[in-house]
């Protein structure tokens, strides 16, 4: 199943905005939220958002290929 997000901004997307779009994250520290995401495969991928002063400063998508 596919869903359409609204734009994410570097700099600009908040955490709470992150949280209000994925949910509260797998695992959160001060500078990063990540989510575990399933995939086709039957594992999961980790979706990372690294945080300075509290906006989006990276996104970073981890994921397994067989």
């Amino acid at each position: 199943k596919s869903t359409e997000l609204p734009p994410l901004k570097i700099g600009l997307t908040s955490e709470k905005e992150i949280i209000e779009l994925f949910g509260e994250p797998t695992t959160r520290s001060a500078s990063a939220l990540s989510y575990r995401v399933p995939n086709d495969g039957g594992g999961d991928d980790d979706l990372t958002f690294d945080l300075r002063d509290g906006r989006v400063s990276r996104v970073k998508w981890d994921w397994f290929i067989d």
